[in-house]
């Protein structure tokens, strides 16, 4: 059954045409604010229950349920009893059939359900086959890149020459490649050629792409746009305020600005972040403050593929800023009706600075009508881009693989 007719379904209220009784869904049971209960999917979404069995049978797990019916938006759910018998194939089993190995099957697997996609043969040995073809890449050393460029090319190419540099930087990029990059990929219906891999790393490695076309459109008007201006010495410039204004600019602006390194990588991007968009949406804008000057990117989980539709009471969201005194800060926010998770992150020697004003938020957050507000503080170990988006915000979604195929 697919899982977003069910949603669909209640987000219309309407008409429930789309659900298929006797079907099985997977989730855990979670309990919400008003003490009823609710089924939190895989992909993170939450729908109101009625159980029709004792809920003690339950464990602290995802299980499998038999939908019954739905009465007023709500689910009516029954406890799935697996059949013993050979038509039910385990996915271990199934790995064993597609000649994988356990370990490489059940990481595969788990990256899989974390973007909320079938874990069908077709997904499982095409993500067993690329991460193949990336562990031989980065069991490569220099004298094998050297030998390869030698192999496809005329010239006697050295250590030291340029081909062999750019060479040797791309193959670092595909070493840096892991299986979450490879799901999203095809979470976000992207090619795996070396082209469009390369591309769409480059693209999110870089939040602020856009906020740089902000700056340099501002640069070469000299002058900051008019846009929310709370006073004479805060500005905030948003990226689509950007476009009309190259709209509407006379043409020796937009003349120097088709030059721009950033809008050159931003046309050349623009496929990829087009697939993506489908999935996320991306707000850029650039806030000028006493001076200084803080690019802020904000994604947001779509709630349904290439919708406009946001789930105010379960949102996801990664913030980044970037600023010139305490550098990258970055944060991971979820949001559950009144309740509110954020983690932030920075560089470890302003982390005692955020805490000492942490309070300041919190009531700040709490005069804006939320209730239990979790919030921390992490140093950065790894720089985190929107692959790890799901990631990040269902640790462990699935504590064993019970889920059969």
């Amino acid at each position: 059954m697919y899982l977003k007719n069910i949603e669909n379904s209640l987000f219309t209220a309407k008409n429930n045409s789309n659900i298929n009784f006797k079907d099985t869904i997977t989730g855990r049971i979670v309990t919400l604010a008003d003490g009823t209960d609710a089924i939190k999917l895989l992909n993170g979404s939450t729908i109101p229950v009625k159980l029709l069995f004792d809920k003690s049978l339950l464990e602290d797990k995802f299980s499998k349920f038999v939908l019954m019916g739905v009465d007023n938006d709500t689910l009516l759910l029954k406890l799935f009893k697996e059949k013993k018998d050979n038509t039910n194939k385990s996915i271990i089993s199934i790995l064993r059939s597609l000649n994988i190995n356990d370990d490489d099957g059940k990481e595969i697997v788990m990256s899989l359900l974390k973007f909320n996609l079938p874990a069908k043969d077709e997904y499982i040995v095409r993500l067993y086959n690329n991460l193949k073809h990336l562990n031989d890449i980065k069991n490569m050393t220099d004298d094998d890149i050297l030998l390869l460029l030698n192999k496809n090319t005329e010239k006697k190419i050295t250590l030291m020459d340029k081909e062999f540099i750019v060479a040797k930087e791309v193959f670092s990029n595909l070493k840096s490649i892991d299986i979450d990059f490879l799901t999203f990929l095809i979470a976000n219906e992207l090619s795996e050629d070396v082209n469009t891999i390369l591309k769409t790393q480059n693209l999110i490695k870089d939040n602020f792409v856009l906020n740089n076309v902000i700056e340099e459109v501002l640069k070469l008007n000299n002058c900051h746009l008019n846009s929310e201006k709370q006073d004479e010495n805060k500005n905030t410039v948003f990226f689509k305020e950007i476009l009309k204004s190259l709209y509407s600019s006379n043409s020796d602006l937009k003349m120097n600005f088709l030059e721009s390194q950033y809008l050159i990588k931003l046309y050349e991007s623009l496929p990829i972040l087009k697939n993506i968009n489908e999935n996320y949406f991306f707000f850029n804008f650039n806030t000028y403050l006493d001076n200084l000057q803080y690019k802020s990117n904000i994604i947001v989980k779509r709630k349904f593929k290439n919708t406009n539709y946001i789930d105010t009471d379960n949102l996801k969201a990664y913030v980044s800023i970037s600023s010139e005194k305490l550098g990258l800060i970055e944060g991971f926010i979820v949001k559950h009706y009144k309740d509110l998770k954020i983690t932030l992150n920075c560089n470890k020697k302003f982390i005692s600075l955020l805490k000492n004003n942490d309070k300041l938020l919190i009531s700040s957050l709490k005069a804006k009508g939320f209730n239990n507000i979790n919030l921390s503080f992490e140093p950065i170990v790894e720089y985190m881009d929107i692959t790890k988006f799901e990631v990040c915000n269902n640790p462990g979604v699935i504590k064993e693989l019970d889920v059969k195929i």
